[in-house]
């Protein structure tokens, strides 16, 4: 039993060298100074409504139906304005209300 120990201790040691020196243990590890995700263009800055006319930097929005803009411009000429209430009780409720582009 004493001439085993050995042996095994022996086999564990180079089954250990054997997978550091098989897995390229380094420690050059890449980095980057900016995060990938930053280094995107935003979805925001993408897909945002610009009213023509209007300054590039100012009067950005993502839902064109909030803004004061023709009929043919809202939804990207796609579809139409629905209110997100249904249930609106007049007209006057209707234009305050939240809307959303409902595409054709």
């Amino acid at each position: 039993m004493d001439k085993a120990m050995p042996s095994r201790t022996l086999l564990a040691a180079a089954v250990a060298a054997a997978a550091v020196s098989l897995q390229g243990c380094t420690m050059a590890i890449p980095t980057h100074v900016v995060g990938y995700w930053q280094d995107a263009t935003s979805y925001l800055k993408t897909y945002e409504f610009v009213k023509p006319g209007a300054p590039a930097d100012t009067n950005q929005t993502l839902n064109s139906c909030m803004m004061d803009v023709p009929r043919y411009l809202q939804c990207s000429g796609h579809g139409s304005c629905k209110s997100w209430l249904h249930d609106a009780e007049s007209d006057a409720a209707q234009e305050s209300s939240l809307k959303f582009c409902h595409c054709d």
